[in-house]
């Protein structure tokens, strides 16, 4: 087997487990805002709908990974009892 083979297999494979979920969020988004423009009742629901679904998903995905870096990142042995490491306990942090 060649290595263009493996590359270009390699490549589809990101290009499909990267892309589905934008675009699926993009096309809520824009069908949201369409609903929006074509009238009142129903279509507001719509509207309203369309444009929570993307909110909500990138909302508990970003939660989700902020839970999971919390985690990663335990306090050293000289904390408080608060949990949190001083400014000098840390070096390096930025955050």
């Amino acid at each position: 087997m060649k290595d263009t083979d493996v590359n270009d297999r390699n490549g589809g494979r990101l290009m499909r487990d990267t892309w589905p979920m934008p675009v699926l969020l993009g096309l809520l988004s824009l069908g949201g805002l369409a609903a929006g423009i074509f009238g009142d009742g129903a279509w507001d629901w719509l509207c309203w709908l369309g444009l929570a679904v993307p909110v909500g998903v990138t909302a508990r995905l970003l939660w989700r990974q902020w839970r999971q870096f919390r985690a990663c990142r335990r306090a050293p042995a000289g904390a408080s009892a608060r949990g949190d490491a001083g400014a000098d306990e840390v070096e390096g942090s930025e955050i």
